[in-house]
């Protein structure tokens, strides 16, 4: 019997329609392969990452058969070659302050208290992000834009932690999903941490 779907724990159990249809009389083995692996990049620990998932099925099924393969060991060998150059070409400064330019003014205390304590910090405004000031402006809408920007500075200035300033108001949102049973969208800063794919 196939698993049911997975649902949110504050939601009630949910009764399953199991169908039938002509993925019951296939001759092709499920899983169609004994191992198959995702490739992907993300932030663990602070440090950015690549995540290898490796899907090793020791059973897979012929249903039009009913029957079961199986397999008592399986073998699994990872290459992995380091990359070429290092992430941070520089180290010019440890924080980036991203915030509209009316905020400038009033984020100066903040920046002499973080440069008091050996943190090299640098505010650029949104207009500054979307003008070219520093870098090749990138991106296909202004959220975009400033991910790019955050990569540029991650690479070309070293920036280890970004501070972004303003509500969804003053400053480009991304929303994540994640379904609680109330809402399904909220807004998020993590488009903007989580800013490598498996490619670069």
């Amino acid at each position: 019997q196939p698993a049911p779907p997975a649902i949110p724990l504050n939601m009630e159990n949910v009764k399953v329609k199991i169908k039938e249809g002509s993925i019951y009389e296939s001759n092709e083995a499920y899983p169609s392969d004994w191992i198959s692996y995702n490739i992907g990049a993300g932030i663990e620990n602070g440090k950015h990452v690549i995540f290898l998932s490796i899907h090793a099925f020791p059973c897979r099924y012929i249903p039009a058969k009913n029957e079961l393969l199986c397999v008592d060991k399986m073998k699994i060998k990872v290459n992995y070659e380091p990359p070429k150059k290092p992430l941070m070409q520089n180290d010019v400064y440890d924080l980036l302050i991203i915030a509209p330019s009316e905020f400038s003014d009033a984020l100066q205390p903040l920046v002499e208290h973080k440069e008091n304590y050996n943190i090299s910090t640098k505010i650029v405004t949104i207009d500054e992000i979307y003008g070219g000031t520093y870098f090749v402006v990138k991106g296909r809408d202004d959220a975009e834009k400033i991910k790019y920007f955050i990569k540029n500075a991650i690479e070309q200035w070293g920036i280890k932690y970004v501070l972004l300033v303003g509500n969804s108001e003053k400053f480009p949102i991304r929303e994540a999903y994640a379904y609680d049973g109330e809402e399904a969208y909220f807004i998020s800063d993590l488009y903007y941490a989580d800013i490598y794919n498996k490619d670069g």
